[in-house]
This record gives structure tokens, C-alpha cells and sequence, in this order.
């Protein structure tokens, strides 16, 4: 089965920083970029037509969970506990909550989702902890849980059980980095301080990510 991760500037600065980087993209499978600046800008280093993928609503987050809880079970795990009781209600709304089970990222451990997927038999795990602690645990659960496909989902659980789709309506003709700065302020910090940083710092890790580029891959179930 399958580890997949997405990433944007952010994360990339964050693995980095934790010395994870190298780690994480050695043992996953695929490597998805959530995030327009980074596509631009690795296409435009390694000449590739690499495309964004996001685990949110406005890109693969429904046909993802429509795929593994049709015949299969899906375990959410992340976010705080009204977020995640919202988002299951918001999914019951979508008509997508057949099957599909979340947990709050804190009360439980490692060990314990481990337990779970034993349990439960779960086809597919999305981990919603906050990078680089989403990537360490998925690395984590992928080799107890070789059968099951992992994926990361940054803040989609928090955000669904906040806004239910942060890039509604009223919200659609906007960028998607302006939507989140004025739905999740905490986040200008990120494209102000921590995004030019980690441009900067593609250049630098130019190498690292020439070695993985065939992981960078067009998003498929």
C-alpha cells in the first residue's frame, strides 16, 4: 500500500527545521504539492508539469473518501474534539460519513491508533496532526500497517469542523491564500515570514529534491 504527504512551503520549512526532511521523503510513496507558489516553482527548477493537489474540498479531500469507504473503512485522526465531532457532522451532510470514523488528535497515541486499525480494519488512514508531526506518525503506522494506505491532511479536520468548506461560495473567486488569512489569521505569520524563508530554501535543497522528484507524482486512487 501507499504513504502519501502533501506538502507546501510551509511543511518543506518545517521538516526541514526538524530534521525530518530527508527521513520523510525517503520512506513515502508519493509526494503531493499543496500550494501554487511551490508548484510554479518546482516545475520551473526540475522542468516539470508537476500539478497542486490538496487534501481539502476544493480538490481530492471527496473522491478520496468516497473511494476508500465504499467498500472499506476510513479513520480520521487529528484535530481537537469539537472539531472533529463537527466534522463528522458536516461530512453526514455531504452524505459521506458511511464508514468513516475521526478521532481527536490528542487523546489518543500512537500506540492506540495502532490499536484501532487492528480493530477496525481500516482501508485508509488520513493523519491531521500538524506538520512535522503528521509525517513522523504516518511513517510511524505505514510499517506496523503495511496493508493500508496513509495520507496526510494538514488542517482539513479542524478547518471542516470550523467552516465545514473553508473555500465556500462567498469565499470562491479569492485566492486560496487570502481565503485562509482571513478565515485563519494565524496563517498571514506563515506567508510573511516562514514562505519566503522556504523559497529560498528550495533553491538550497535543490539536490534533496532532484533525488525524489519521481515521487512527485499526478494524483491517482
Amino acid at each position: 500500500m501507499a504513504c502519501n504527504i502533501f506538502i507546501n512551503h510551509f511543511s518543506l520549512y518545517s521538516l526541514y527545521k526538524s530534521k525530518n526532511l530527508n527521513l520523510v521523503l525517503d520512506n513515502v510513496d508519493n509526494i503531493y504539492i499543496d500550494g501554487a507558489m511551490l508548484v510554479k516553482q518546482i516545475n520551473w527548477l526540475f522542468g516539470t508539469n508537476i500539478k497542486r493537489y490538496s487534501f481539502d474540498w476544493s480538490s481530492i479531500a471527496e473522491k478520496t473518501i468516497k473511494y476508500y469507504s465504499f467498500e472499506g473503512k476510513v479513520l480520521f485522526w487529528g484535530g481537537e474534539k469539537q472539531h472533529t465531532d463537527n466534522f463528522i457532522s458536516y461530512l453526514s451532510d455531504k452524505n459521506l460519513s458511511k464508514n468513516v470514523t475521526c478521532t481527536d488528535g490528542f487523546t489518543l497515541r500512537l500506540n492506540d491508533i495502532s490499536e484501532l486499525i487492528n480493530k477496525y480494519n481500516y482501508s485508509a488512514v488520513i493523519i491531521g496532526r500538524g506538520t512535522p508531526q503528521q509525517e513522523t506518525d504516518l511513517l510511524y503506522l505505514s510499517k506496523e500497517h503495511p496493508n493500508v494506505d496513509f495520507f496526510t491532511c494538514g488542517g482539513f479536520i479542524t478547518q471542516v469542523g470550523l467552516f465545514g468548506d473553508i473555500y465556500g461560495e462567498q469565499y470562491s473567486r479569492l485566492p486560496r491564500w487570502l481565503c485562509r488569512i482571513m478565515r485563519q489569521p494565524f496563517v498571514l505569520k506563515r506567508v510573511l515570514y516562514t514562505y519566503p524563508i522556504s523559497f529560498i530554501q528550495v533553491f538550497k535543497l535543490r539536490k534533496v529534491l532532484n533525488d525524489h522528484i519521481h515521487k512527485f507524482k499526478e494524483f491517482k486512487l
